[in-house]
């Protein structure tokens, strides 16, 4: 009985892209995103309305749903007013 040498798999990737098995590049990339705006709508359209906190509605500039530990703690009723975060 003859072995069989397993191939890598970088071999059996490029095998499948030559034999259209798999596409790859940006016009696949386009198409595929063309695919899923056209099932799902605009999720993957960035936005470019300003952010706004939570509570208060001022604009912000950092990461989070507040602008500040007031605001978080004025929303949140798990907190005391003053005390920070766990």
């Amino acid at each position: 009985m003859k072995a069989v040498t397993p191939s890598t798999d970088a071999e059996r990737v490029l095998g499948q892209i030559e034999r259209g098995e798999v596409r790859c590049g940006p016009a696949a990339a386009r198409e595929i995103a063309a695919r899923h705006e056209t099932q799902y709508g605009a999720a993957f359209t960035t936005t470019t309305e300003p952010r706004t906190c939570a509570e208060c509605g001022e604009p912000m500039d950092g990461d989070g749903a507040y602008c500040s530990t007031r605001c978080r703690n004025a929303a949140d009723p798990h907190h005391a007013p003053g005390e920070e975060s766990k």
